[in-house]
């Protein structure tokens, strides 16, 4: 298969970030990462609503922890095994999320533009649900 484009997806909607992942697989999404550096694991809820969007990584799933109960989004990383549970965080995912969000006013250092926007709203831990894009891939030709 073969890059056919992408999608990007309604900015800080809980349920379009969820379909996508349940019906399409893996969503791009842009997240608040500054206090990830220290994450060894367990279900993280270290960012505030009003969180700085600066990192871009792959939601590639949810759950709830077997132990609280507490439910989650599985984000792929980039900084390698070593880092996190396997090179993935666990971040508490807000079921109904919409009412959980903020203001990032400094959208130049992540998804915006230096002039462009004085800021923006983020919904989710860690600004998850604002910026999301679904991949969609073609076969190859036999």
């Amino acid at each position: 298969a073969r890059p056919g484009g992408w999608e990007r997806l309604p900015g800080n909607r809980y349920e379009a970030v969820l379909r996508a992942v349940h019906e399409h697989g893996p969503v791009g999404v842009a997240v608040a990462a500054g206090d990830w550096p220290a994450y060894w694991g367990g279900v993280f809820d270290g960012c505030e609503r009003d969180a700085v969007v600066d990192h871009a990584v792959v939601l590639i799933g949810y759950g709830r922890d077997p132990d609280s109960g507490a439910p989650f989004y599985v984000i792929q990383n980039s900084w390698g095994p070593d880092w996190g549970e396997d090179g993935h965080i666990r971040l508490l995912r807000h079921e109904g999320e919409g009412r959980w969000c903020g203001i990032d006013r400094q959208p130049e250092v992540g998804t915006g533009c230096a002039g462009e926007l004085r800021e923006v709203r983020v919904c989710g831990m860690c600004g998850v649900l604002y910026h999301a894009s679904v991949p969609h891939f073609q076969g190859l030709a036999a």
